[in-house]
C-alpha cells in the first residue's frame, strides 16, 4: 500500500499464496441490474414490474465499476543499506467498465414521446495485465519522517479497451438515427484478428496462439509517513506512475457515420416476394445495423503506449 512502511522482521512469502488481493470499486453493483420478487427470487431491471423511476433513481451520469487483480507470485523482504528493502515478482489486472445512464435508460424505456434523444456521451470498458518484477527501499530520514520508493519493471500480457464516444440516438416517429464514434485496441502476442468483407473486424475467428510478452515497461511507486505526534502517523503514496509500450497492437474503428431506420418497405405476409416478408426485412435489418456498429480493421502488428492505472493512497495510524 505504501512503499515507506517497512515490515517489524524479515520476511519471505510463500509461493502464490503469499499475497492475493481482489477488489472492484465503483459507484454502481449487482443492486441496481438484480431486484428481489415475491417470491423470493431475483429479477432483471428490464422486468416490467420494476418501474422506471426505480431504476434510473438509482444510477449515475456515468456508471463505473473498476475491477482489479494483485496476485502475488513471489516476494520477500530485508534489512541492508540502511533500510528496509523488498523484492516482489507478481500478477497483476485491471479492468474498468463505464456505461452511461442514457445506455440503461433506452434499455429500459425506449422511446416515450413523438421524438426522443438519448445522449449517451462516451462509453467503453479496457483491461491491462502484466506482470511485474519490483524492487523497494526505505528509510528512517529523521525521528518522524520515513520515506520510501518502489521501482518496477513490466511484462505485458494482454491490453484491450473499446470505446463509443459521441454517442446519440434519437427514436421518432418518422425514423431512428444512431450515429457514435467507435475505437478498439487489442495488444496481444500471438493473437490474430482477422477481417471479413468490407474490412470489417471477424469476431467469431480470433484466435489465439503461442501466447508471449506483448509489452515491456517501467514504473514506480513513492510514499512517505510521517509521526504528526507520538503515537499518530500519517502516511501517502501515489502508486503505478508509468507506463507499458505494447506491441503486436490491433487498431478498428467505425465509419463514423449516422445509422438511419425509416421504417419496412413493401412489407408482405403472402409469398409473393421473399424479401418482402417482415422476418427477412427483420434479418436484414439486423445485419444493416451490425454491419454499422462493427469495427473496420485499420492497422494491425503496430505499437501502442499506455499510462498505468495510478492511484493515490493516503492513511492514518493511532496506536
Amino acid at each position: 500500500m505504501n512503499p515507506a512502511l517497512e515490515s517489524d522482521k524479515a520476511y519471505f512469502s510463500i509461493p502464490v499464496l503469499g499475497n492475493i488481493n481482489i477488489g472492484t470499486r465503483g459507484n454502481i453493483g449487482l443492486g441496481n441490474f438484480l431486484y428481489p420478487t415475491a417470491n423470493g427470487g431475483l429479477t432483471t431491471f428490464m422486468n416490467s414490474s420494476i418501474s422506471a423511476d426505480e431504476f434510473l433513481n438509482g444510477l449515475s451520469t456515468n456508471n463505473k465499476l473498476a475491477m482489479n487483480l494483485d496476485m502475488s507470485i513471489l516476494s520477500a523482504g530485508f534489512r541492508a543499506w540502511g533500510g528496509f528493502n523488498t523484492i516482489d515478482i507478481g500478477l497483476r489486472s485491471h479492468t474498468s467498465v463505464n456505461i452511461p445512464k442514457d445506455m440503461l435508460e433506452l434499455m429500459k424505456v425506449g422511446q416515450s414521446g413523438p421524438t426522443t434523444v438519448y445522449d449517451m456521451g462516451d462509453m467503453g470498458m479496457s483491461s491491462a495485465n502484466y506482470v511485474e518484477v519490483a524492487l523497494g527501499h526505505s528509510r528512517q530520514i529523521n525521528d518522524k519522517l520515513r520515506v520510501g520508493a518502489k521501482v518496477k519493471f513490466l511484462l505485458g500480457g494482454m491490453y484491450a479497451d473499446m470505446s463509443l464516444k459521441n454517442t446519440h440516438v434519437t427514436l421518432s416517429e418518422n425514423e431512428w438515427v444512431v450515429s457514435a464514434n467507435g475505437e478498439m485496441n487489442i495488444a496481444a502476442k500471438g493473437m490474430t484478428v482477422p477481417e471479413k468483407d468490407g474490412g470489417l473486424v471477424d469476431f467469431d475467428n480470433i484466435s489465439y496462439d503461442s501466447p508471449g510478452l506483448s509489452g515491456f515497461g517501467l514504473g514506480i511507486d513513492l510514499g512517505a509517513t510521517y509521526e504528526v505526534i507520538d503515537n499518530l502517523t500519517v502516511s501517502a503514496a501515489i502508486k503505478d506512475l508509468g507506463f507499458i509500450g505494447w506491441s503486436n497492437n490491433t487498431y478498428a474503428s467505425t465509419n463514423n457515420e449516422p445509422w438511419r431506420f425509416d421504417g419496412f418497405e413493401n412489407l408482405t405476409f403472402s409469398d409473393d416476394k421473399e424479401e418482402d416478408k417482415l422476418e427477412n426485412q427483420l434479418d436484414a435489418l439486423g445485419d444493416e445495423f451490425e454491419d454499422y456498429a462493427n469495427l473496420h480493421r485499420r492497422s494491425t502488428g503496430e505499437k501502442l503506449s499506455k499510462a498505468l492505472a495510478a492511484t493515490l493512497v493516503v492513511g492514518a495510524e493511532y496506536a
